[in-house]
């Protein structure tokens, strides 16, 4: 009996994860963020592509909102806001927000942002994303993925600290056996708009030789949000103290420092090098006590 439940479950799991990827893929914007930066008074179109991979044609709604960052990981949450101005005035989409896309179908969609001249200088953020509603019998109703618009504002002359940041903490283990060792670095901006980041790992010895130099991802960080950027370094063989320093750069040009110590001893090799020299000293001990009999 238990052969004949876990031969029927194997497959429809399978079949479940299969199906639950491709509804995932369902209706697909190719380019999930938008960066742009304007001066007060400025302009700009941007687009989108988006795809229906269903067997459906559908009528597509285009929803624009604003967003937060629920976590450290980058994902975020959906929700209205009248005080946006970006969703609610500066945000258009240059033609009618409800069209029709057929199956297999990708087409662009053309946004544009107008800027009024007096604005305070910062960033401004909306997640555009699109409701596809099926034409046949099922209805069924289909959601994109969401593409993050992160807009900065600034005037050229501005002299405000608009991008600074910080290095909030640099997570690293105390003592590890053997690589890859991870590192964890999380990153606060401080400002009033969103820039990405630059920035490296290095690591020293016990005689403070620099052994490895780790590149650090590349991503937007959000005004006033912290972001989580993993490294690891793939060295297996370690043995004794190191030394890690975190480097970042923020989007004012400054640089921010952590640094963490751990401490490395691989135990297999030593248990079996102890054990190799052991049977040398009992075969010398051995071969000593055979020559005195002799």
């Amino acid at each position: 009996m238990k052969k004949i439940f876990f031969t029927i479950l194997f497959p429809c799991l399978f079949f479940f994860i299969l199906t639950s990827q491709a509804l995932a893929d369902d209706l697909l914007i190719s380019n999930p963020e938008q960066k742009i930066d304007l001066v007060p008074g400025g302009a700009e179109h941007f687009t989108l592509f988006v795809q229906n991979n269903t067997n459906n044609d559908l009528i597509l709604e285009t929803k624009i909102k604003s967003f937060k960052l629920i976590d450290n990981k980058e994902n975020i949450q959906l929700f209205n806001d009248k005080k946006n101005v970006l969703v609610n005035s500066w945000l258009k989409q240059q033609a009618n927000s409800s069209f029709k896309l057929l199956s297999g179908e990708r087409r662009q969609v053309t946004f544009l942002i107008s800027v009024p001249f007096n604005v305070e200088n910062r960033g401004y953020y909306a997640a555009i994303y699109f409701i596809g509603h099926s034409q046949d019998k099922t209805g069924k109703i289909f959601e994109s993925n969401k593409s993050r618009i992160l807009l900065g504002v600034e005037a050229k002359d501005n002299n405000l600290l608009l991008r600074s940041g910080k290095i909030e903490e640099l997570i690293s283990p105390k003592f590890v056996f053997y690589g890859p060792v991870k590192f964890v670095v999380r990153f606060k901006n401080n400002g009033k708009i969103h820039y990405e980041t630059n920035g490296q790992i290095e690591i020293y010895n016990l005689f403070n030789q620099k052994v490895a130099v780790i590149p650090i991802k590349k991503k937007n960080v959000l005004p006033n949000s912290s972001l989580y950027f993993y490294s690891n370094w793939k060295c297996k063989f370690l043995f004794g103290r190191y030394f890690v320093v975190a480097k970042m750069i923020d989007g004012d040009g400054n640089s921010s420092v952590k640094s963490e110590n751990f401490f490395a001893f691989p135990w297999k090799e030593f248990l079996e090098f102890t054990v190799v020299l052991i049977l040398i000293i009992i075969a010398r001990k051995l071969r000593i006590k055979k020559l005195k009999f002799e």
